[in-house]
């Protein structure tokens, strides 16, 4: 918003502008709510406003507003979450209070209605009330209250209590309660929790309970860690929430998570499928099962946190590329430190193997592409003695082959990763401008021709194709969002 909080109503059909209004400057508004053409209220931090809604005849002007008059007994003036129950407004308070409002005055309250903020408030009409089976059966309008305390309660006009559900003990569990959302539809109450996970409950039988979305959370946190399976449609992805997810591309599901008390910038699946390595902001490794069930290896291994890992075509090392300049190669079967890769000026962005695991090719930072004799850790300085060598896979963002999917005036670091087909024919990138292109590989001309596709809110960290290529995957950094795309 803009520094004077500034309202605009449009009409919804035409867009044309009916009237502005200020909330005023300094004010935080957290949350806003229509009467129908009646009119709207804002609220927030020690805000709560009524507006009128201008009539379609009225010149286009400043919109009136009254502040909401709290009663004495009301303490925490900050609104988090409101909603209309028929004409009458109600606020879900911070300290936990519901609020039911005549016009624009507090006439009644349940102090302490949930432990902590109420997050979210939803009303529901005459019409749907009755399909819910809960109250008075006389079709009368209710409003759902959701709370960081992980409840849902169901109230009735009168601020009487008529249903509640605690979310923290529903089946299955929750990975954060915290509310952010409701609905209803057809007798299910709809759930949208801090943890991206979405519920449907059952309202006469809230054991008929099913979670149709999971996913990374946190709103402070980033999603970078992504792998595929080279031979399924399994990925994993690993997050600054502290988790790593196991998905399944074509149920479109969660399949495994863990949570291993560390943040997470880095996946990598070994190459028969048995293990996956994350690597914590702390520049540790840790190696679990497939199913997540069971840590195998938790080892030291840099001193600052790690971009990206790759395991050899042989199943004999694992690269790890870390924000220190260092690359180390780790043995497999004890996952000690083996060799270390120095060579590079800035942080490691990218890593590849050569199909025969003799060769290592790196990305940094600062634009450099070096290689490496994986026997013995040692910079390879002549390049082009390395022209013929058949790479297993490509996710590094510079070399001849992938010079062309850089846009002009582009200065090194708008393209945050890179990854070749299985079948050596396409290339897929994503960048900081929220975009997927999809370009023919090898891509070595400037300005080569692409598609893009788009879907993202935030830059993307990573995508790759999955093990058929029929698919790609990316993952949103400050979204955490997972997008599947199909490749045509």
């Amino acid at each position: 918003m803009d520094q004077d909080k500034t309202v605009a109503v449009h009409n919804s059909k035409s867009g044309v502008l009916f009237g502005t209004g200020k909330a005023g400057k300094g004010i935080d508004v957290y949350s806003l709510s229509t009467n129908g053409d009646a009119g709207f209220l804002t609220a927030g931090k020690n805000h709560i406003k009524f507006w009128d809604l201008p009539s379609a005849s009225t010149a286009v002007g400043e919109l009136s507003a009254k502040a909401g008059l709290y009663h004495k007994s009301i303490e925490a003036r900050t609104v988090v979450s409101t909603a209309f129950i028929g004409t009458d407004a109600m606020t879900g308070m911070s300290d936990g209070s519901l609020l039911l409002w005549k016009d624009r005055t507090n006439t009644k309250f349940i102090l302490k209605a949930h432990k902590g903020p109420i997050t979210s408030l939803y009303s529901v009409n005459e019409t749907s009330s009755s399909a819910l089976g809960v109250g008075d059966g006389n079709n009368s309008h209710l409003v759902l209250s959701g709370g960081k305390d992980g409840f849902v309660y169901i109230w009735n006009a009168q601020l009487t209590k008529v249903w509640t559900l605690d979310l923290n003990l529903t089946q299955p569990i929750s990975v954060c309660p915290q509310i952010q959302s409701l609905a209803t539809k057809e007798g299910k109450v709809l759930i949208g929790t801090k943890g991206s996970e979405i519920y449907e409950v059952n309202a006469l039988n809230p054991a008929e309970t099913f979670r149709w979305m999971q996913g990374h959370y946190d709103e402070r946190s980033e999603l970078w860690g992504l792998d595929v399976y080279p031979k399924g449609n399994k990925f994993v992805t690993a997050g600054d929430d502290m988790t790593v997810r196991v998905w399944d591309m074509k149920g479109h599901q969660q399949l495994h998570i863990a949570n291993v008390n560390s943040k997470l910038r880095s996946a990598a699946f070994n190459f028969d499928g048995t293990n996956i390595a994350v690597a914590t902001f702390e520049g540790r490794i840790k190696v679990l099962s497939a199913d997540l069930q069971s840590l195998i290896v938790d080892v030291g291994c840099a001193s600052q946190w790690i971009q990206c890992m790759k395991y050899s075509p042989d199943g004999n090392y694992l690269a790890v590329g870390s924000h220190d300049t260092t690359i180390y190669l780790l043995d497999t079967k004890t996952y000690s430190v083996q060799q270390k890769c120095k060579g590079h000026h800035s942080y490691i962005t990218g890593l590849d193997f050569s199909s025969d695991s003799k060769f290592l090719q790196s990305t940094s930072g600062d634009y450099e592409l070096l290689f490496w004799d994986t026997s013995n850790g040692k910079q390879i300085l002549s390049a082009t003695s390395l022209r013929d060598v058949s790479w297993a896979t490509f996710s590094c963002p510079f070399g001849w082959p992938v010079q062309g999917i850089w846009p002009p005036g582009s200065d090194g670091t708008d393209v945050n990763s890179v990854d070749r087909s299985p079948d050596g024919k396409l290339l897929v990138t994503g960048d900081d401008f929220r975009r997927i292109k999809l370009f023919s590989y090898p891509c070595p001309k400037e300005k080569s021709k692409y598609k893009e596709s788009k879907g993202h809110s935030e830059h993307v960290p990573n995508v790759r194709f999955s093990g058929d290529g029929k698919s790609v995957i990316s993952v949103g950094g400050l979204d955490k969002a997972i997008l599947q795309f199909h490749v045509k």
